[in-house]
Formats: C-alpha cells, sequence, structure tokens
C-alpha cells in the first residue's frame, strides 16, 4: 500500500523491491551455480484507485492480482502494471 502515490511510483518501488530480492537470490560471487532456476525472484502486480464513496475495496485487490498472473505468464521476475491504469495517468 502506497498512499497517495502515483503508477510512477509504485512502479518504482515494485522494480525495486524486484531488483533487490533477484540480487538477494543470487549466488555469492564466485559461487558457481548451474542451477539458475532456484535463485530467489519475486513477480509483482500492481493496481491503483483513488477512492470513492461506495467503492468494492475488494476490486482493487483482485486487479492487482490479475496484474500479478499476468507477470508470472510473462515468465516471472517482472512487474505487471493492471490493465487500462496507465491510459491518461501521470506517472
Amino acid at each position: 500500500m502506497l498512499p497517495e502515490s502515483s503508477i510512477g511510483v509504485g512502479l518504482r518501488v515494485a522494480q525495486r523491491i524486484r531488483v533487490l530480492i533477484e540480487v538477494a537470490g543470487s549466488p555469492a560471487v564466485g559461487h558457481r551455480v548451474e542451477y539458475q532456476h532456484g535463485w530467489a525472484t519475486v513477480s509483482c502486480g500492481l493496481a491503483t484507485t483513488l477512492p470513492e464513496a461506495g467503492m468494492d475495496r475488494n476490486d482493487l485487490i483482485v486487479r492487482a492480482d490479475a496484474a500479478l498472473y499476468e507477470a508470472k505468464a510473462e515468465g516471472r521476475n517482472r512487474v505487471c502494471v493492471a490493465q487500462g491504469l496507465t491510459e491518461g495517468l501521470p506517472v
């Protein structure tokens, strides 16, 4: 949760988390590893909304979850934004 943040801020935070986990989960320098798929990675789904009366809070979670599954389907270790969020919004 990043209150009062733009999509751009959310993307930067999610990408930073993704990279930090990738670096932390990679083998130590000089350590030979032949099984790359054992490295730690993370996929992130990003969704944003402006709160309004009567809105269903679960809708935000559903959209973020859909973006997460999109990231996994595209090959994992990536960040995806929920459909329609980048159109016309400031980043």
